[in-house]
């Protein structure tokens, strides 16, 4: 969900001291902050990636996410999931939500498409 964050100053509802850790990942928004994986090493787990992906001319995030788009990928927020991790439709970046739906939604859309991710 990191990838569709807005910016820094939303912090989700479930970021109370049982959350504090998810909060602090999630909160400062955008594809280009805060930790890439649990694997984050202080920040050396990140660095280590954007080198070797600039290495081998791997665009930035955003570019992939924008080439996505523009060649018809669409992105579903699963609704279920935002509830349980206590995200708002607020907390997301519109530009890139085509839909809110549940598993449901999720097959329907997949029965009829040629390629399908689920994250």
């Amino acid at each position: 969900m990191r990838l569709l964050r807005c910016g820094p100053s939303r912090k989700p509802a479930w970021c109370g001291w049982s959350g504090s850790i998810s909060c602090r990942l999630t909160r400062k928004g955008g594809l280009e902050k805060g930790p890439l994986s649990k694997m984050h090493f202080l920040g050396l787990g990140k660095w280590m990636i954007k080198q070797r992906m600039k290495k081998a001319n791997v665009a930035p995030l955003e570019k992939l996410m924008t080439d996505f788009r523009e060649l018809g990928g669409r992105v579903i927020a699963c609704e279920m999931t935002m509830e349980i991790m206590g995200i708002s439709r607020e907390d997301l970046r519109e530009d890139w939500i085509d839909e809110y739906g549940a598993v449901g939604t999720y097959i329907q859309e997949a029965r009829e498409s040629a390629i399908t991710l689920f994250l």
